[in-house]
């Protein structure tokens, strides 16, 4: 019987393990409300923001974005962020290292930029 709980201890550390290892990052897409708007991000331009790039979801990452286009004021913040379950439950229950990455930019980053005056 001592057998049979290690095995299934070594099984829970390792699903663990492959699931947090793959939840560390997140795909993000960006869609400004004005045609040919520039996004900066941490400093670099994104080339295509539209399709997404992936981006960390460790709760000590906090990209600046910087959102402009002709004739609009300019966006300067931060992303919107968001809770990632799976990395929390997987934290809570049997791996707390994953808790590190509970807490990363939302899929969708929509930036309204508002006309100058």
């Amino acid at each position: 019987m001592k057998t049979v709980s290690k095995i299934i201890f070594v099984l829970l550390i390792a699903m663990a393990l492959s699931m947090s290892s793959c939840a560390t990052s997140s795909f993000v897409r960006f869609t400004v409300n004005v045609p040919d708007a520039t996004i900066i991000l941490d400093g670099k331009r994104l080339k295509n923001a539209e399709e997404g790039i992936k981006l960390s979801n460790a709760i000590w990452e906090d990209p600046s974005v910087l959102v402009q286009a002709p004739g609009q004021n300019d966006y300067r913040g931060s992303l919107k962020k968001e809770v990632k379950v799976g990395n929390a439950v997987i934290g809570y229950l049997l791996f707390w290292p994953s808790l590190l990455w509970c807490y990363g930019p939302a899929p969708e980053q929509y930036f309204y930029l508002s006309p100058k005056q």
